[in-house]
């Protein structure tokens, strides 16, 4: 372990080299500042590689595909789903400054061999890039690092350096126990929120039964090194909830299992409870069928022996109908001819004790272990939808009622999947970190997931907006900390 201490000097430091630290640093080489990015992992593009792409409006591209959305549309668009909890001064000047950001980010990868944008949503705001760590490999081997750039892998940063209430640098350890201090104008906090850290997520969310399909490297660091250096959280720190469901104890999300909730099935909460409308976790993934499996902690859905052959032989055509899957717009993935490894993924959850089965749906309920008076009322109900095809309490549409009438049974418990967390500290429309008096501090700003004010809970029913939010956000700190510096 090393003993050695290192010290640098640079206009600003960059914690996290994910998209936004990404686009803040080529924002602030554009404007002649000297930067240093300090990067916990081995390599950069933080949660940002397993991104398909972002959100942004107005960009050329999008201009290009014949998209008319616009910004006052959009903004007013946001603002009303969310109830006006998100912070309208931050939620308009992102969209104002996401044209640019799209701009200048392909005019980077234009330069070199990668592709970057491949695909513009016509009629929404996604731009698709793909997943991987190429797309930003090529920003720093050919832009970042010519221009001296001094990007430190494996560099972890702890604590901000403080001049009385200002923030005038950071310390971080590296890989082999050097210490490095890098004194900066400014500082920007971008590490990508606290999606593995159990400890962080049951304190602020009450429970840590969610699958982790981001980083686990993600635990908080920025966050807390934030709050101890004063700044507040914003209102609504949230976990950022996918539209799929998956395991705590296997990788649902490395087969088919994660498109479980996608076909309708019949879904019980852990009181043995029918507790969503299930067309939700397709027609409404995020805003209602993901939201309501986070309420109800976790959930178990019951489906057939021949609702499983059907689906290895025939993927979601053998339990939906060609009209019914071309109404909903699955994701092409979920889409496929055969979900061939799902009676291998059912054996393994039978083997974790995440699975149960019996011939008949009374023994299903005490096969899990459920209390029977309710179960059993909640079937009763359920079958009495099925043959009636009528859904009185929750709406649910027939064609999305798979038959319960023949066993054997299954029951697969399944919780919420999640990127990670978005929303964090409170910041300003230049993403100024904001302190106790709720007036900006000194030196310090956090963009992407760490930063809170773009979102509310639930999450945006659109493609895009964590990684429009991330680059944006980016873009704007950039800007920002070039016009203090200077």
């Amino acid at each position: 372990v090393s003993t050695a201490a290192e010290t640098y000097e640079a206009d600003v430091v960059i914690v996290g080299a994910g998209a936004a630290g990404t686009m803040a640093a080529l924002t602030a080489v554009e404007q002649g500042l000297n930067v240093v990015v300090l990067e916990k992992t081995g390599k950069v593009g933080g949660t940002s590689v397993c991104s398909t792409g972002f959100a942004a409006v107005g960009s050329d591209l999008q201009k290009e595909a014949g998209n008319t959305r616009n910004i006052d549309e959009t903004f007013t668009y946001l603002m009303n789903y969310c109830l006006w909890r998100a912070d309208a001064s931050v939620v308009y000047n992102v969209l104002q400054n996401s044209a640019d950001t799209v701009n200048t980010i392909q005019g980077y990868w234009a330069q070199t061999d990668n592709p970057g944008v491949t695909k513009v949503s016509a009629p929404r705001w996604a731009h698709d890039t793909g997943k991987g760590t190429a797309k930003f490999d090529v920003l720093y081997d050919n832009f970042l690092e010519p221009a001296g750039v001094n990007v430190m892998l494996e560099t972890t940063a702890h604590t901000l350096l403080m001049d009385g209430e200002a923030v005038t640098g950071v310390v971080a350890t590296r890989q082999d126990g050097a210490e490095v201090t890098v004194n900066a104008q400014a500082v920007l906090v971008c590490t990508g929120g606290f999606g593995g850290n159990k400890e962080m997520l049951e304190e602020y969310f009450g429970h840590s039964h969610f699958y982790l399909n981001g980083l686990s490297s993600n635990v908080g660091d920025g966050l807390n090194m934030c709050l101890e250096a004063g700044a507040i959280l914003s209102d609504e720190v949230e976990p950022h909830l996918a539209e799929f469901c998956s395991s705590e104890k296997l990788d649902f999300y490395a087969g088919y299992m994660k498109f479980i909730n996608q076909a309708g099935f019949l879904a019980l909460d852990p009181s043995g409870e029918r507790f969503v409308n299930e067309e939700f976790f397709v027609t409404e993934a995020l805003a209602k069928g993901a939201s309501a499996l986070r309420r109800a902690g976790y959930a178990y859905i019951i489906f057939t022996e021949q609702d499983l052959n059907n689906m290895v032989e025939k993927g979601l055509w053998g339990i939906l109908s060609e009209e019914t899957i071309a109404s909903l717009n699955y994701r092409a993935r979920i889409v496929v001819p055969s979900y061939y490894t799902l009676r291998d993924e059912l054996d393994a959850a039978l083997a974790a004790g995440e699975a149960w089965t019996a011939d008949t749906l009374e023994g299903l309920g005490e096969a899990i272990g459920l209390d029977a008076a309710t179960y059993n009322a909640s079937i009763e109900d359920y079958l009495t939808v099925l043959g009636t095809g009528e859904d009185p309490l929750f709406g649910k549409r027939t064609d999305m009622m798979p038959s319960l009438s023949e066993g054997p049974y299954y029951a697969v418990r399944v919780v919420s999947a999640i990127d990670g967390t978005y929303n964090g500290i409170r910041v300003n429309k230049h993403m100024q970190a904001i302190g106790q008096d709720y007036q900006p501090i000194s030196g310090l700003y956090v963009a992407g997931q760490d930063s809170g004010g773009f979102f509310s809970y639930p999450y945006y029913e659109g493609e895009g907006w964590t990684q429009g939010y991330a680059w944006t956000s980016g873009r704007i700190a950039g800007k920002a900390i070039a016009g203090q510096v200077k």
